[in-house]
């Protein structure tokens, strides 16, 4: 009796069973995207005090200037159905943080953001920004020219269906104000643990060079 190959090897619905399991996982926790991005959407970073950049002046209302001198982040926080008119959960950076790419502008390219149930549902979000001399992040700036967008409930992008992602209509300009002194930027504590070693390693020669019975601390004969 002839018996005919099904083409599937018997580890196959194994394979078959895992991707549904996969799918069905991501569905569970969720996923939400978004661009994270103002452009086009008159919600421009600007200056609430004047800052001279070069020979360049920023004035107040103006795009503040491009580059690295200022940094923004992504914020959000889970809607709540049963409390639909405001966030009731505290906010937290979700994707990298980024500079202006543009007098005004962020363009930061696709955020994907866990834990939105249903995958492509809704969630609070607003923009922070600050000067990156003064941190690396919105939470660690305690002088310098900073800022926060609105919050805004937007309608993310399903990530499992191929979705578009959802855009910060409504996120609001972000205006920089604040303290104008410059900051300076805090050594890194790598280069606080090199200067340590550097005087942990100075002292004990000191030290050495001072104990008695050393050949350098025996008088020289003389003649």
């Amino acid at each position: 009796m002839k018996t005919t190959s099904s083409g599937l090897t018997p580890t196959t619905p194994r394979r078959l069973l895992l991707a549904a399991a996969m799918v069905l996982s991501i569905r569970a926790f969720g996923q939400g995207t978004v661009y994270f991005t103002n452009l086009g959407l008159g919600s421009d970073v600007v200056m609430g005090h004047p800052i001279t950049v070069g020979t360049t002046t920023y004035a107040v209302g103006s795009k503040a200037p491009p580059g690295t001198i200022f940094s923004v982040a992504l914020y959000w926080s889970p809607y709540d159905p049963a409390n639909p008119d405001r966030p009731t959960a505290s906010f937290g950076q979700v994707g990298l943080t980024g500079q202006l790419a543009l007098p005004g502008i962020y363009a930061l390219g696709t955020v994907t953001i866990p834990r939105i149930t249903p995958p492509g549902g809704s969630a609070w979000l607003q923009v922070k920004g600050w000067e990156t001399a003064c941190g690396s992040s919105f939470e660690q700036v305690g002088a310098g020219l900073f800022g926060a967008s609105a919050i805004s409930l937007v309608q993310t992008g399903d990530p499992t269906t191929g979705g578009s992602p959802g855009r910060l209509s409504g996120i609001g300009p972000i205006v920089l104000n604040g303290d104008p002194t410059p900051c300076v930027a805090e050594p890194s504590s790598a280069l606080l643990g090199f200067l340590g070693a550097a005087v942990l390693f100075c002292l004990r020669a000191e030290t050495r060079s001072r104990q008695p019975g050393r050949p350098e601390n025996v008088p020289s004969p003389r003649g």
